[in-house]
């Protein structure tokens, strides 16, 4: 994972990615007090989604009192937005925080309040902002031009300090502005925002301001129409013109830029998550709604609480719905990269190969595999006349723009010609029997499926499992159609319907605890489609006679049963025997049978009386 890197390489390596180092910087610290976990991870979120609940009462104080600063506040708690955020591994708390106190400190340097150190503070979260998440310009942008326009009065007096406080930040961000320019103006990732037309882009916003993103509009269009409402009652509870101006600005006009940029550029810019950066500013304003209603001399309504308390119901409700569908909608759910990984390293024995496809998403199987045995590398760069004990193959952009990772090698990002990936995966399945395929957004990095076509063609697939979360996360098993030789050979008949070609012994020594690899090869020696599948066991005796150990399964995979197998075509499948912890020494022997996965009935070896056949014998210490 990024931020688990030495700082050196951490900061190298987000120069050739999408986004600046702060955060990472930031996580990478975290982790060294709190340590890796999941929950360490996810932490790191949660305390800046706190944080951000007490700056929003902060600099709502400051703009409008205490009354409504309660109110903001407590929007920010009940918000389905900032829940969503507050538990992914991603910089958007953060940065909303960052956008809440920049804001702070340049009101105050620009009040009459003016505190000494609120230059400073402005400059320092600026330029913390910027290092945190590029979109946080948009913002910096906005408020430089509202600060214009509220304070035009005040204008000459401060400009020279704003102007020196802006280059001051500009001087800061320096270093990594040239970077921030190139991955602005050239991208070295393949494109994965596509165009979204302006109504949904303006409808999409707004829903997720009111009631976060795990909610459809649908579901909720008429609370949508009360907190339309609300914001422009806002609007006119806010005594202070400038706070008018203001507000709706940071919240809206960091949007209009995210929108008429993509006009110039022609790539677009908008996704819904960076609304979230300026979403305390519109809580801010749905406050001073509500603290008006709860003032009976001022509210319009006839019993003005008791409608502010059916208001508020409605808003609470609504977030409440949201944060329920995240939790319990499967539409919502994160992604269940632990699951698939783990899948995978279960499953994984000698002689495999992983892809990982798209290949930037390598770092999920590199957090989650939790091994140094791995190899990671390029699926282009594989070498055929060097075998990895532990390979995982990284896929490009098929038939990208060669400017992916702008040529460097230790990107994340690279294009592959089509014939690059023909030639790649015919290498890789001539020399690795067993395939697995960890599927994530491949449909941007392989939009026309060239990779799925050319397995589903050539090799036979034994394995596909979904998992949860929006990023369609899939595994698939893939066998190559010319397994290797075994390494003892036999014509062993299981019932005059499958035969034992030949299988890989176990080793003559092991210790308790440890796990028994043990290799079978078949072949139906008829049709088996009108029979029941049939299953494996292997089965560890002791001295005495005794049953040790015994582990079942079902030949090859879950899409690759008896059934499914084609005449005299030979499978090459992969075993594993756990040892107990307890097991005691002695000497032991591995015999392997087949039997109906129905009745329970072995198939009898034909010509012999019996229907085991013992692969060797083990010496366990």
């Amino acid at each position: 994972m990024l931020a688990q890197k030495p700082v050196m390489a951490l900061i190298a390596h987000t120069a050739r990615d999408i986004h600046p180092p702060g955060y990472y910087l930031l996580l990478h610290g975290w982790l060294n007090l709190v340590g890796d976990t999941e929950f360490a991870l996810a932490f790191f979120s949660v305390t800046w989604g706190v944080l951000l609940i007490a700056s929003v009462f902060r600099l709502t104080s400051f703009l409008l009192g205490d009354k409504v600063a309660l109110w903001a506040s407590g929007l920010v708690t009940i918000s389905a937005y900032n829940v969503w955020y507050s538990q992914e591994v991603r910089m958007y708390t953060l940065g909303a925080c960052c956008g809440v106190w920049v804001v702070y400190f340049a009101l105050k340097a620009w009040s009459a309040k003016s505190e000494p150190f609120a230059w400073l503070g402005y400059i320092i979260t600026a330029t913390i902002g910027l290092y945190i998440l590029y979109y946080f310009g948009f913002l910096l942008i906005t408020l430089n031009v509202a600060l214009i326009l509220i304070f035009y009065k005040q204008f000459k007096v401060s400009f020279l300090k704003l102007l020196l406080a802006n280059l001051a930040i500009v001087i800061l961000y320096l270093p990594w502005l040239p970077i921030a320019w190139r991955q602005a103006t050239n991208p070295p990732v393949p494109p994965w925002r596509s165009e979204i037309p302006l109504p949904m882009m303006l409808i999409e916003s707004w829903s997720a301001l009111s009631y976060g993103e795990s909610v459809e509009i649908s579901q909720i269009w008429l609370l949508l129409m009360l907190t339309l409402g609300l914001f422009g009652l806002g609007l006119y509870a806010i005594p202070s013109s400038r706070w008018r101006i203001l507000l709706p600005m940071l919240t809206f006009a960091p949007l209009a830029i995210i929108i008429v940029v993509p006009l110039i550029t022609h790539s677009p810019l908008y996704h819904v998550r960076y609304m979230f950066t300026y979403s305390p500013f519109f809580y801010i304003i749905l406050a001073a709604t509500f603290a008006w209603l709860w003032d009976p001399p001022m509210s319009p309504f006839t019993g003005g609480i008791k409608g502010g308390v059916i208001i508020v119901l409605c808003i609470i409700i609504g977030n409440g719905f949201s944060i329920y569908q995240l939790h319990t909608n499967p539409r919502y759910t994160s992604d269940d990269f632990r699951g698939a990984v783990q899948f995978i390293v279960e499953k994984w024995r000698t002689g495999d190969v992983i892809i990982v496809n798209a290949g930037y998403t390598y770092t999920a199987f590199q957090y989650y595999a939790d091994s140094q045995a791995w190899t990671y590398s390029r699926l282009t760069n594989m070498d055929k006349n060097h075998y990895l004990d532990y390979p995982v193959f990284q896929t490009g952009t098929v038939d990208g723009l060669d400017t992916l990772g702008w040529g460097d090698e230790r990107s994340d990002f690279y294009a592959m010609s089509k014939n690059e990936t023909y030639h790649a995966l015919q290498t890789v399945s001539n020399m690795y029997p067993r395939l697995w395929l960890l599927r994530s957004y491949d449909t941007v990095t392989d939009p026309h499926g060239t990779i799925r076509q050319w397995l589903d063609e050539n090799t036979i697939q034994y394995e596909d499992h979904v998992f949860a979360g929006q990023s369609y996360i899939r595994v698939q098993g893939f066998l190559s159609k010319y397994p290797p030789a075994p390494p003892v050979q036999t014509n062993i008949n299981f019932g005059d319907m499958i035969i034992l070609n030949g299988f890989q012994p176990p080793p003559t020594h092991a210790s308790a605890g440890q796990t028994i690899d043990v290799v079978a090869w078949w072949t139906a020696h008829t049709s088996l489609v009108d029979e029941s599948p049939y299953a494996i066991s292997l089965k560890l005796w002791d001295e005495k006679g005794t049953l040790a150990v015994q582990h079942d399964e079902w030949a090859v995979g879950n899409l690759y049963f008896t059934p499914n197998w084609k005449v005299e075509h030979t499978i090459r499948h992969p075993m594993r025997l756990i040892l107990p912890s307890t097991i005691q020494a002695g000497q032991y022997w591995l015999d392997i049978e087949m039997y109906h996965s129905q009745s329970g009935m072995p198939l009898q070896i034909v010509g012999e009386d019996g229907h085991v056949v013992t692969l060797g014998g083990i010496s366990i210490k």
